[in-house]
């Protein structure tokens, strides 16, 4: 992020909270326990859960560009 300030770049930032207990594909929000391979009670879907959250992430990101691009 200082590096992106420093250069008079635009930093844009996602909500984080969750994203290892949300599923991705249904949006269930789970237990958070301690193993790394998780199956959602939701859909049923069996996903790793740092790969989950990243997939999250991106979607949420997304939003927030949409909404920042909507206001301008």
């Amino acid at each position: 992020v200082s590096i992106c300030e420093r250069f008079g770049a635009d930093v844009q930032t996602a909500p984080s909270r969750n994203s290892t207990k949300e599923c991705p594909e249904c949006g269930f929000l789970g237990e958070n326990g301690p193993e790394l391979t998780v199956a959602c009670q939701g859909c049923g879907r069996v996903r790793d859960k740092d790969y989950g959250a990243a997939r999250l992430l991106l979607s949420r990101f997304g939003e927030v560009l949409a909404n920042r691009s909507a206001n301008v």
